[in-house]
């Protein structure tokens, strides 16, 4: 039997025992709602452009300085001598999307995108510095308007270098976050997150990265449901905690990171409790730079994460999604404080959920600037 055959009948199957739910006494939520495997998939996706738009900071001037270097030690000592210094980034770019709601209607659609973020990061004394940055990010449909949106962030931490040679560097603080859909209310959310994030320089080839995050979600109107599905008068609420570790290795050109990341939701949504889940993510990055002046950096990021739900069903059993990234980044460094860039996003997500499954490729072309 080929494998479109099986999903055919996979599918077959899970609409017989949807049917069933109507016409017999089936506990509520049996076959997870479908605009919630819409919500969580978005909310992914957002995530996942948010932290590849903030990485992008990294890959201009400040990485390229870093390659070149080879010595944190002195990267520690420039930030100290530009004390009251404003690091500014801002980029624009354009691209298409295929598959914009990430489901079954395999709708495309063109897309503007504006990032920018400010930082400060000033180091008082040998042991201790700030970490604090502002940036806001807004994406603009040109059919899918409803899923124009704006997300906007403040977070700050103190950087602690509590051993000799600043060899170990942590980072507690605190931010906040928001993610507002100006035509869907009940998408839109603020999220309150404290974390402590870690990095050892083991030497200046190897480093290692370990973080916690505990978060707080709320959305702005979408409201909790108890176990039979009726409307509280409160609002919903996530908690998620996170675990992620990392381990870099400079060769020459090149980097590589390897990335893990453990985490765990929990909503007051009490619905089958669909939006309670663990999921677990692996990365691989391989990084280089290119051509005589080191202008073109380039960076190959396939990425795997399985979300376990707990109790959403889907057939016979607890609902699991499996999402497969791949990302092919260019940056092409113009001039000191321009640079070029390129991204591909293919995804593809698996799941013994039908419903839940979908294919998304992603063009993106734009220009950043730094100061």
């Amino acid at each position: 039997m080929n494998i479109s055959l099986k999903k055919i009948l996979a599918q077959f199957v899970f609409f017989i025992l949807c049917l069933s739910t109507i016409f017999l006494d089936t506990p509520k939520g049996l076959c997870a709602d479908e605009n919630e495997n819409r919500s969580v998939q978005l909310e992914d996706k957002i995530s996942s452009i948010k932290q590849s738009a903030i990485a992008e900071t990294k890959t201009t001037s400040e990485l390229i300085e870093l390659l070149k270097q080879r010595a944190f030690l002195k990267i520690k000592k420039r930030k100290k001598e530009r004390l009251l210094r404003l690091e500014i980034f801002a980029s624009a770019s354009s691209g298409y999307e295929t598959n914009v709601n990430n489901d079954s209607s395999n709708k495309g659609d063109i897309f503007n995108t504006q990032f920018a973020m400010i930082s400060w990061k000033p180091t008082f004394t040998r042991w201790f510095g700030l970490n604090t940055n502002v940036l806001s990010f807004n994406q603009l449909y040109s059919d899918f308007t409803d899923s124009n949106y704006l997300f906007s962030s403040v977070s700050t931490a103190a950087r602690l270098y509590p051993f000799y040679q600043g060899r170990i560097r942590l980072e507690p603080g605190i931010g906040y976050e928001t993610l507002w859909y100006p035509l869907s209310s009940d998408s839109s959310y603020n999220n309150l997150k404290y974390f402590l994030n870690t990095k050892t320089f083991f030497s200046s080839e190897w480093n290692s990265d370990l973080n916690f995050e505990y978060s707080v979600k709320e959305y702005d109107a979408k409201k909790a449901r108890n176990p039979s599905g009726v409307k509280q008068e409160f609002v919903r609420q996530d908690e998620r905690y996170a675990l992620e570790a990392g381990l870099s290795r400079n060769i020459g050109r090149y980097i590589i990171t390897l990335e893990g990341k453990a985490s765990r939701n929990s909503s007051n949504d009490l619905l089958q409790d669909l939006n309670d889940y663990y999921a677990f993510e692996s990365s691989l990055t391989i990084a280089g730079l290119f051509l005589e002046d080191n202008r073109l950096y380039i960076a190959f990021t396939p990425n795997f994460e399985r979300k376990n739900y707990k109790e959403r069903q889907a057939i016979f059993m607890a609902e699991y999604d499996d999402r497969y990234n791949y990302r092919l980044s260019m940056y092409y460094t113009l001039t000191k404080n321009y640079t070029l860039s390129y991204r591909f996003d293919y995804w593809s997500l698996d799941s013994n959920n039908p419903l839940s499954e979908y294919k998304n490729i992603i063009n993106q072309i734009g220009i950043s600037a730094r100061f």
